[in-house]
């Protein structure tokens, strides 16, 4: 969560521009389906 931060300022700096994102999932994102609940 920090990242956030930095990819903000960075951003603000660049008169909010869009900046990119690491991908911290390594991209699982793009194979794993969303949870909206908690399974039991």
């Amino acid at each position: 969560m920090s990242a956030i931060l930095a990819l903000s300022e960075q951003s603000i700096a660049a008169g909010s521009s869009p900046v990119k994102c690491p991908d911290f999932t390594w991209g699982k994102w793009k194979t794993t389906p969303p949870k909206f609940a908690v399974e039991s």
